[in-house]
């Protein structure tokens, strides 16, 4: 199977390099100039301009009735002008003349021009060619008034000699050779444009391709990761929980009295599994949101008790650390229509994050106050969590990547604080999935240290998240 020809290499026709409606205007000019007319064929013969000559004479052939037969019809002359060879000049019956012309390009038949007609000559042997294709159906009275009309007809035409109507036939074929030049040039650098664009075309369309690919093995390996990660999760939970629970009955003498050594190294096992325990639902906490879906478990409660519930848990962390950790919590506050557990875990990683990154002897103050949220240009009454430190500061550039799954600001091998990345990340999911809004910023007045992490809650969540305030019921966040 032969290989399609390109734009470039594709033949061109009259038509394609040259305006119809410019090419009729300048055979027009020509034709008024000449006083004759004028005719341009594609190289199949098809007319596609035709400035006719206003003759008595032809009006009288045309409007006989036997003008069908007569040989010097435009149409006819211009359907056997569509073969090769060189042009010659055509007579028609009634005396007058055209001259053709080839219309070429680099050697290539484009079409050809068509002078005239007009009359070089007399009206010799008229009269008998007349009588041969005009005088069915008429008397000879009419027949010879027919014919005395033509001949007065064709007297009244401007005589041209041969010469001259070549002479204007190359001419006007010399004007049309610059044309067409020109014209092939401007079709050419046009064809050469669009062949760029359509190999650019081409080119994206490929890349976007290959890119579609691309994603589609990166959403298959990233549903590989959650499923992997879910799995090895859930499979590491089950013995970490028993080396828990063997690590608390031994610090509790289950298994005899333990000395001063042993309780500590056991209080370490513990520690470490309770980490790593954490670490561990932080991952299935993730995995859950990468998958998709967070499922949504709501039921009317205080959130001012839960905030000082997480605060009294984290109250030994603080004092270890030498940190100062308070709350406040503002009268009356309404009641919050939230997954408990989910919001507890967004209090809990917060005020862990904040005690984590805030050195000896700083503060930790969790404010929880209310006020209007907009969602989706409706203001509705939300709750409003307000989590401060005197820690290292976040720099405005990292504010917006500090959410990303898996990130540390600082990702160095020797970094000072720990961690996976992950709880920051769950934060986000969380809050959005009740509908609401998280973001972090500045202390007041500029301070270069110190942050502010803000969580916006519906006090009941959007139509489309809630699906029943009873206690109990799950509802679907995608």
């Amino acid at each position: 199977m032969e290989a399609p020809l390109s734009r470039l290499d594709e033949p061109v026709t009259l038509a394609d390099i040259i305006d119809q409606d410019s090419l009729q205007r300048v055979c027009m000019s020509f034709a008024r100039f000449y006083g004759t007319g004028l005719a341009i064929l594609d190289a199949k013969g098809q007319i596609l301009v035709d400035v006719p000559a206003d003759y008595a004479v032809c009006r009288r052939i045309g409007a006989h009735p036997h003008q069908a037969p007569v040989a010097c019809s435009f149409d006819e002359l211009a359907a056997n002008t569509s073969k090769d060879g060189d042009e010659v000049a055509t007579t028609c019956l009634c005396g007058l003349r055209y001259e053709l012309a080839r219309i070429e390009h680099q050697g290539e038949l484009l079409g050809r021009l068509v002078f005239g007609p007009y009359r070089h000559a007399g009206v010799e042997g008229l009269e008998s060619a007349v009588e041969e294709v005009f005088k069915e159906g008429q008397s000879a009275s009419e027949h010879t008034a027919f014919v005395d009309g033509v001949k007065a007809d064709l007297l009244r035409v401007d005589p041209r000699s041969v010469a001259s109507a070549r002479e204007a036939t190359s001419m006007i074929s010399k004007m049309l050779a610059v044309i067409v030049e020109t014209g092939y040039a401007r079709h050419l650098t046009s064809q050469i444009h669009i062949a760029a664009i359509q190999d650019a075309y081409n080119e994206l369309t490929e890349k976007n391709r290959r890119l579609a690919d691309s994603v589609e093995k990166l959403k298959d390996l990233d549903k590989l990761k959650s499923s992997f990660l879910a799995t090895v999760s859930h499979e590491l939970r089950t013995p970490l929980t028993s080396v828990i629970g063997y690590s608390e009955m031994l610090l509790e003498g289950l298994a005899g009295d333990l000395n001063d050594e042993q309780r500590g190294y056991v209080k370490t096992i513990l520690d470490k599994g309770d980490h790593l325990l954490q670490i561990i639902n932080e991952i299935l906490d993730i995995s859950k949101v990468e998958s998709g879906t967070v499922h949504l478990s709501l039921e009317p409660f205080d959130l001012g008790d839960v905030m000082r519930q997480v605060a009294d848990g984290l109250m030994p962390q603080a004092q270890q650390k030498g940190l100062t950790l308070s709350y406040d919590v503002a009268p009356e506050m309404p009641r919050l229509t939230a997954d408990r557990v989910k919001t507890r875990q967004i209090l809990l990683n917060l005020v862990s994050n904040a005690l984590k990154f805030t050195s000896r002897g700083g503060k930790v103050l969790v404010h929880l106050r209310t006020g209007q949220l907009d969602i989706g240009g409706r203001l509705t009454p939300m709750l409003e969590v307000l989590v401060e430190d005197t820690g290292i500061g976040i720099p405005e550039e990292q504010r917006l990547k500090i959410f990303e799954a898996f990130l540390q600001l600082d990702s160095s091998s020797t970094r000072k604080y720990g961690g996976t990345g992950l709880g920051l990340s769950i934060v986000k999911h969380f809050v959005e999935a009740h509908g609401g809004r998280v973001w972090v910023e500045s202390p007041e007045g500029g301070a270069t240290t110190g942050t502010i992490f803000v969580v916006q809650l519906p006090v009941s969540p959007p139509p489309q998240i809630r699906a029943t305030q009873m206690r109990g019921s799950s509802t679907v966040v995608r």
